[in-house]
């Protein structure tokens, strides 16, 4: 082979090197751009599967408003874990779903479900306890804290106690509720930030264990305005604990409710009293039978994705049948679940 033939070879050779390069970089970077819009293609099609998703949660929200309300009407005196607001609503597939166009689609995947439940928010102490405000109805807006409510600390004081905290650190929540919503004037220059959450008690309560966090976060809430706690609906820890009474007792008082629902404030301090007769007068300001604020909590699954939403709802009978949706929230409050 002449030395002109070799060195075409090695020509023709690293052409065909060069060739193979070029095609697998070409190769490589479109692979590169269709995994991008692929990518990009899913991200798209989750964040619809979401939106479609918390659709579907707004309107069983204004279900869930309806039943509230019609619940009032009906039974308006008392509400106990035995009505229809409280049953829970397993996986339920979504065959048929509703576009805001008002086109009824058939939905392709079988997978699409919605799961809820409505739950008492009076079932837990309520942090507005601890003061007295100016506006007893009020559910939006600024309610401003006129004093400290004895009783309502002494209940908390209780409830710390069982938690693991110093019961007097009660009254130094209730100095904070009472200045954070107290008037903005020379008398309190410097009001601090209301408590938006049960988590904001770490500022007033530096020492907490996450554990005793944890616990108070499952037995304590913070609504609009204050609330008497539902003796239907609390839950046999937390009952034990705002009583002072051991949690065996406190069983014995759910299982005699669970017989028969408190109709009243009267039967209940009765029937109560029966079980514990030392017992002192329950105030009806701070222990009730019925109801005003309610958590939906919903799970919906849609495709790849699945919303964890909840919801507060405030409901009054006077001066008129009313509910209201207070917030929505992602994620659940702590210890509550849709099962």
């Amino acid at each position: 082979m002449s030395h002109r033939t070799k060195l075409n070879a090695r020509q023709d050779g690293a052409a065909l090197i060069s060739a193979m390069f070029l095609m697998a970089l070409t190769v490589t970077i479109i692979s590169g751009l269709l995994s991008q819009e692929q990518v990009r293609l899913r991200a798209v099609q989750n964040e619809r599967e979401s939106d479609q998703a918390h659709w579907i949660g707004g309107g069983a929200i204004q279900w869930a408003r309806l039943i509230l309300r019609e619940d009032l009407i009906q039974t308006g005196a008392v509400d106990h874990l035995n009505e229809v607001w409280a049953i829970p609503i397993p996986k339920t597939p979504l065959d048929v779903m509703v576009k805001p166009s008002g086109q009824n689609v058939e939905v392709t995947q079988p997978t699409d479900w919605i799961a809820g439940r409505i739950v008492d928010a009076n079932s837990r102490f309520n942090l507005t306890d601890l003061i007295d405000v100016n506006a007893v109805m009020g559910d939006q807006g600024w309610v401003g804290a006129t004093g400290i409510n004895p009783e309502g600390v002494a209940i908390f004081g209780r409830i710390l106690g069982a938690a693991g905290f110093a019961p007097d650190d009660a009254l130094l929540v209730a100095q904070y509720m009472l200045q954070s919503r107290g008037p903005f004037d020379q008398t309190n220059p410097d009001p601090g930030l209301p408590l938006v959450s049960v988590g904001d008690l770490k500022k007033i309560l530096p020492d907490s264990s996450d554990e005793g966090m944890l616990q108070l976060e499952q037995w304590v809430e913070i609504l609009p305005r204050p609330t008497a706690l539902n003796v239907n609906t609390v839950a046999p820890d937390l009952l034990a604990a705002v009583l002072g009474v051991d949690v065996g007792l406190s069983n014995q008082i759910v299982s005699d409710r669970e017989q028969g629902y408190f109709t009243d404030v009267a039967s209940m301090q009765s029937r109560i009293r029966s079980r514990v007769p030392q017992l002192p007068t329950l105030s009806d300001q701070h222990f009730n039978v019925k109801s005003d604020y309610f958590y939906v909590l919903e799970q919906m699954h849609e495709g790849r994705v699945t919303v964890y939403q909840s919801a507060l709802i405030a409901r009054h009978l006077m001066p008129r049948t009313i509910t209201q949706v207070l917030w929505v929230h992602s994620g659940w409050p702590a210890g509550l679940t849709v099962q």
